[in-house]
């Protein structure tokens, strides 16, 4: 009789980027979840694994460190029998700048971090990832189209990837560099009139970046995907 491996769930909370906006395949989770979906219906039930996407449009890491808990908590099952994986992206919107203003602050982002990061490592069952912002097409973002006070830039980019990169770091966090990938740094990653938000290649690569270290760490469903 053959031994039935722990369950497996996945949360993936953050912004509008995590969501999926406006890709019509649903974003880099939605890719993760194709994965999943497909594995448990290959082996009959005999590997399960659910794939939770808490992506909320404009979060800044304030807003994650806020509602983490609670609806973590209600979506991950503290058991013997799971093995739970925690992805938190956000930091696109820290980084904003508002009619040449910085209202938010890197040791701000890294202390809101560290808040996120206690509360995961109450979940003494879960891995937990770090994925860092993306690149932007400033040509497009340097004011962004739909707002002419909102401006995103890379430099500045730059400055939360790294502190992300310290925090995770220090809690002893995979991370997953976003900001100096040679594919999403490129224009065709972003949708073309947006140069924020992502196209499908740059969801794909996501996907498959975010994938590749999830597996590393245990996560099953992504085994044998592209």
């Amino acid at each position: 009789m053959s031994v039935r491996p722990r369950e497996q769930r996945l949360v993936a909370i953050g912004d509008s980027i995590t969501l999926g906006h406006w890709d019509p395949l649903g974003g880099w989770i939605a890719r993760l979840r194709q994965a999943s979906d497909a594995r448990v219906l290959d082996t009959s039930r005999h590997e399960y694994a659910a794939v939770y996407n808490l992506g909320v449009s404009s979060n800044t890491s304030r807003d994650v460190a806020d509602r983490f808990k609670p609806e973590v908590s209600v979506r991950l099952v503290q058991s013997e029998v799971e093995e739970a994986f925690i992805v938190v992206a956000v930091g696109i919107n820290d980084s904003q700048i508002r009619d040449e203003r910085e209202p938010y602050s890197v040791s701000d982002y890294a202390s809101n971090l560290r808040r996120i990061g206690v509360e995961a490592g109450s979940f003494t069952n879960a891995t937990t990832v770090f994925v860092g912002p993306t690149p932007v097409d400033e040509a497009k973002t340097d004011p962004v189209s739909w707002d002419e006070t909102k401006s995103f830039r890379n430099a500045r980019i730059s400055d939360f990837s790294d502190a992300m990169a310290q925090v995770a770091e220090e809690l002893s966090f995979p991370f997953v560099d976003l900001f100096h990938d040679p594919v999403l740094a490129h224009e065709d990653a972003h949708i073309n009139w947006d140069g924020l938000h992502l196209s499908w290649t740059g969801h794909d690569r996501i996907a498959h970046l975010v994938g590749r270290e999830l597996s590393v760490h245990g996560w099953r469903a992504w085994a044998g995907a592209k």
